[in-house]
């Protein structure tokens, strides 16, 4: 609204510039005409008070000269003429050379102002040309975002899993939900804690849930515990998962080095938000598990500055509440369950992925 109530303005202005030069060229024409009719008249009266008035007088003279006598040469009155042409060329060759200034500086401005709005159409044509060029590369953009989206959704079809327990086997996505669902369900949990720390039949319900931990003694085992878990789930499939956690960070920075021209802060942060809601609460733990184990620092930063695990920590019922609570968490969260921007204190690992 605004750029339009300027433009609107501006072009108010130039019509009233161009209708003042337009008066002043048409004003300045009237003046010559008035200038000629003047120098007519004058040399009329002139000629009809001198001119005539020697031919009559000097018959005989201008006879003896031949048929077509020299009149202006021959008179007596000759002088006078020389008198009208000094009268009327000091009279009429400043007036004339002022106006011919100033219609060349009027002329001149119209070119100048023509120049100037040449000049804005160029401008405006070159920003829609832009933002059409901008447009179409943000176009691209997107089609390469949810293909990348697709390349990581044919990376999990090829990971798989067969319970050790009943033997099914599960493909995909399905394979990565039903391999941590062994390898951190409460049986393994409890074994693993067993001798340690007691463990009722609410306990790790409740750790899942608040992801509070009195003792904190208790507390560091438990995360040592998890971790441990973790690292036997992923080396048991780390071919195939990997390959797909690799594709899906590879995709986050992607995002995060377009230029702003294309893709702005704010709309990065709504394609991260896009792929968030594209994982399931799975593969995020497999992501932010990664944060804790064998992903970089820089990856670490980034899922940190865009604040990626909103949905998981805090409002998901897994053991992300009480690790995101530790102090080796690499991802620290405010008191409103909301990942921030702080400094990473420690990291098991630093292997990037």
């Amino acid at each position: 609204m605004t750029s339009n109530a300027e433009k609107e303005v501006e072009n108010q202005i130039d019509q009233l510039q161009e209708q003042k030069d337009l008066y002043a060229i048409h004003t300045s024409h009237r003046a010559f005409r008035f200038i000629l009719i003047f120098a007519a008249a004058a040399f009329c009266i002139f000629f009809l008070k001198f001119g005539v008035y020697s031919l009559a007088v000097h018959k005989e003279i201008l006879a003896s000269q031949g048929p077509i006598p020299w009149i202006f040469e021959s008179l007596p009155d000759a002088a006078r003429w020389g008198q009208l042409g000094d009268f009327m060329g000091g009279l009429f060759n400043p007036v004339i050379g002022l106006l011919t200034i100033y219609l060349l500086l009027a002329n001149a401005r119209m070119q100048k102002r023509e120049l100037q709005n040449s000049l804005r159409e160029m401008k405006t044509s070159n920003s829609a040309l832009a933002s059409q060029a901008n447009l179409m590369e943000f176009q691209s953009v997107q089609n390469a975002f949810f293909n990348w989206i697709g390349h990581y959704r044919e990376q999990l079809k090829y990971s798989s899993f067969v319970n050790p327990n009943t033997q099914q086997e599960y493909n995909g996505v399905e394979a990565l939900r039903a391999r941590y669902d062994y390898y951190f369900s409460e049986g393994l949990l409890k074994k693993a804690l067993k001798d340690k720390v007691e463990v009722g039949d609410t306990f790790l319900k409740e750790l899942r849930r608040d992801g509070q931990v009195d003792d904190e003694a208790a507390a560091e085992l438990i995360e040592q515990i998890l971790l441990k878990q973790w690292r036997l789930m992923y080396g048991e499939q780390q071919g195939a998962s990997h390959s797909a956690l690799k594709a899906i960070v590879a995709l986050l920075r992607w995002i995060d080095k377009q230029p702003s021209s294309i893709m702005s802060s704010s709309r990065k942060a709504e394609y991260f938000s896009i792929v968030e809601s594209h994982l399931s609460t799975t593969e995020l733990l497999y992501l932010y598990f990664s944060g804790w184990t064998i992903m970089g620092a820089d990856n670490v930063e980034l899922l940190k500055r865009y604040k990626f695990f909103k949905s998981l920590v805090g409002k998901s019922r897994t053991y992300a509440n009480f690790l995101a609570k530790r102090p080796n968490c690499p991802y620290r969260i405010s008191s409103e369950n909301v990942l921030y921007d702080s400094g990473v204190e420690k990291r098991i690992e630093t292997s990037s992925t």
